[in-house]
Formats: C-alpha cells, sequence, structure tokens
C-alpha cells in the first residue's frame, strides 16, 4: 500500500528499487496519485529552502533528489522566488511604519488643503456645464420653433464592424476561414423592424475547457480514455500534455481517429515547466470536435531525431 511516508522515502531515496519503481508505474495509471506525488514533491522543496529540514532528511534530500539539472534549477527557482517575497515583505514593513505625530499633522493638513482645493474646483465646474447646458437648450428650442415641427435634425450614423474569426487549419492540409460580416450601418434614434434587423456583431470572449492528460492508453474504437465532457458554451479545449521525459527541444501535435485519419495538426509547440514534471499546452477549437474517440500524438521537432513519436494520449470527447 503507498502511503504518504513512502512518497516521501521515494524522493529522498530511502525506498527500495522495487517499490520506487512500482510508485512510478502506478502514477502514470492513477491521476491523483500523481497529484499526490506532486504536492509531496513540493513540500519537501519548500521545506528545503526555507530551512526547515533536519540535517539527516536534508543530506538525504541533497544526495538523492538534487541529482538532476532539472530539479537544481526547480529549487533555485523556489529559492530565488522566497527571497524576492521575504525582501518585499520587509520593505512594505518599512513603509507602513507609523510617522511621527507632527509629522501626521503635517499631512492631515496638507490632505484638508488639497480635499478643500479639490471640492471648490468641482463646484465652479458644475457651475459653469449647468450654465452652457442652459444656453444650449434655449438655443435649440429657438431652432425648432422657428423651422417648425418637421425640421428634427437627423442623428450621425454609427458603424459597426465585425472582424473575420482567424483561420483555423484542419484535416487534409484544409484551411476554414469563415467570411467577415459586412459592416452594418445603424441608426440610434429611428426603430428597425426585428424582420430586417443583423446579428449581432459584437465579438464574443473565448470561452475555455482545460484538461490534463498522462501519456498511455490503447489506440481503439472501444478504448475508453479519460472522458473530457465540453459545454455547449466552451468554444476552446485546452489540454496540459504531462511529459514523462524531454528528448526534443519542441514538439509538433496531431489529432487522429483511433482508424488513423488526420483531424488537426500544429506545430512549434515548445515544453514548459510545470511543478515537478514538463508539459505542452495545445489549444483546440471545440467546433471541428465531434463526440468520440480520439488519439493526440506528439512527435519530436528538433534537431534529433525529427518527426519521431514521443507520446501517446487516449481520450473520449463528450460535446454536451
Amino acid at each position: 500500500m503507498i502511503t504518504e511516508y513512502s512518497i516521501t522515502a521515494y524522493f529522498l531515496g530511502e525506498l527500495p528499487d522495487g517499490e520506487s519503481r512500482r510508485l512510478e508505474e502506478e502514477s502514470l495509471r492513477n491521476e491523483e496519485l500523481f497529484d499526490q506525488l506532486h504536492a509531496t514533491e513540493e513540500t519537501l522543496i519548500d521545506a528545503y529552502v526555507r530551512g526547515e529540514m533536519t540535517l539527516e532528511r536534508k543530506t538525504l534530500f541533497e544526495r538523492n533528489y538534487l541529482n538532476t539539472q532539472r530539479r537544481r534549477a526547480t529549487v533555485e527557482l523556489a529559492s530565488a522566488l522566497l527571497q524576492k517575497y521575504q525582501t518585499e515583505d520587509t520593505n512594505s514593513a518599512r513603509a507602513t511604519a507609523v510617522p511621527p505625530s507632527s509629522e501626521r499633522w503635517r499631512t492631515a493638513l496638507v490632505a484638508n488643503s488639497v480635499a478643500w482645493t479639490l471640492a471648490l474646483a468641482a463646484v465652479i465646474v458644475l457651475v459653469i456645464a449647468a450654465g452652457l447646458w442652459t444656453m444650449w437648450r434655449k438655443e435649440n428650442a429657438s431652432s425648432l420653433q422657428a423651422k417648425g415641427p418637421s425640421a428634427t435634425p437627423a442623428p450621425q450614423e454609427t458603424t459597426l464592424t465585425t472582424a473575420a474569426s482567424p483561420t483555423e487549419t484542419v484535416s487534409q492540409g484544409q484551411s476554414v476561414s469563415p467570411a467577415p460580416t459586412p459592416a452594418t450601418t445603424v441608426s440610434p434614434s429611428l426603430p428597425r423592424s426585428p424582420k430586417h434587423a443583423p446579428a449581432d456583431s459584437a465579438q464574443t470572449s473565448p470561452v475555455f475547457a482545460t484538461f490534463t492528460l498522462l501519456p498511455g492508453g490503447v489506440r481503439s474504437e472501444s478504448a475508453t480514455g479519460k472522458i473530457l465532457n465540453l459545454p455547449s458554451a466552451v468554444t476552446i479545449m485546452r489540454l496540459h500534455l504531462v511529459l514523462k521525459e524531454i528528448n526534443f527541444a519542441s514538439y509538433y501535435a496531431e489529432l487522429q481517429t483511433p482508424e488513423g485519419a488526420t483531424v488537426l495538426r500544429q506545430e512549434a509547440l515548445n515544453p514548459t515547466a510545470a511543478g515537478s514534471h514538463f508539459e505542452v499546452v495545445l489549444d483546440i477549437q471545440t467546433r471541428i470536435l465531434e463526440s468520440r474517440h480520439y488519439v493526440l500524438v506528439l512527435y519530436g521537432a528538433g534537431e534529433s531525431r525529427p518527426g519521431e513519436p514521443a507520446a501517446e494520449y487516449v481520450f473520449k470527447v463528450n460535446k454536451k
């Protein structure tokens, strides 16, 4: 049985090799265990950079955990962030120190003087604005009476233009780009018949649904994989693709059906650090997806072995 003690022993190098391998394999299948490993690792790093470890545990941590360049870089970053936050807290405490009583009185007097000056200026502006408004109303009333009731000036027209959506690359190298909506002239004061009213041209913000996927799975129509539920309001599905190891400087992805048909291809995907692991982030327009199974394949795009499959992710989309 995997416990918190065994996970801590795994990072400190105290867990036997057989149990360590079993823990690693189980974490690839069990997402809850993977998150638990991640949380324990962050707790150990935090205790180390804060100097809260015992001498024995610190020795094991430095010997068995800080044995890779990636782990050392992660700990150095955590230490730098801690020092930055501590420095900011110290400066903030100095800035908020209580000034002497004479300084407080001087500050209060200056503040009151400024407040009275601003209030007086506001009153003057209001008086001027009220006078101008009264004059404008009188002039317009006289003009309308002289010209008669049919001389109401025509309002200025306002032009609203809707930009076209960006082009989205889909299967077989085809490009789908919706035609831009023509400019629509809108008169703010004249009513429009509902029959001829144009569609709302306001651009809506994209709605994201974010999921984390672990590599592995079975390429089959009957394989369940991870089920990704997409509400109807979601426009972009954002996938965080966890990498077991980093072998390439960049990647490109192909979204395929279990039969091998390519639905989407996206290039120039760079791996980024996310806590104790690396991942690639991929955004997919939900309009090209159906409620079915998919296989996402990552290929290496660096100088070393380009085009070689690096990882596969099997999942099922369920559009609501």
